[in-house]
């Protein structure tokens, strides 16, 4: 396998991953938003479901997850140090520029809000911060069996 299509196939995995992660923490705060806070939101006449499609898309994300994983692992050369590493350093310095600018906002890392009245007034430097957070878990993923022996 040539350095192109190895480092293809890795850019797509972590954007697979990527794209997983946010579709799992989307789908779930829907779920919070119409079962725990009871809201009174249908999405359309196909309600009769009760949103189970949003469970199967939490766990065809998670699929994807895997499905990326096992397809992107390919030998590349580091830069200096594993992929782990520049997403601990990457959510590090995220959770910081976070705890600085709203600390509030921490306390929903993994569930960002999503309805309009609320997400609407959330800043762009904390959105941004949130997307750093997630692009960190996402190459934390992409690097796991290298911090575990047992994960292979």
């Amino acid at each position: 396998m040539s350095i192109q299509e190895a480092l293809g196939r890795k850019i797509v995995c972590l954007c697979v991953i990527f794209n997983s992660i946010l579709t799992i923490l989307f789908s779930g705060d829907l779920l919070y938003a119409l079962y725990i806070r009871r809201l009174k939101w249908h999405a359309g006449p196909l309600h009769i479901l009760n949103y189970s499609s949003l469970l199967l898309i939490m766990v065809g994300s998670f699929l994807n997850i895997v499905t990326a994983k096992i397809i992107g692992n390919v030998n590349l050369r580091r830069v200096r140090f594993h992929h782990y590493f520049y997403g601990f350093l990457m959510m590090i310095v995220s959770l910081a520029l976070i705890m600085m600018l709203a600390p509030a906002y921490l306390s929903i890392l993994l569930m960002p809000i999503l309805l309009p009245s609320v997400y609407s007034l959330t800043p762009i430097p904390i959105s941004m911060a949130f997307l750093l957070t997630y692009g960190g878990i996402t190459l934390v993923i992409d690097d796991i069996q290298d911090l575990s022996m047992r994960i292979r």
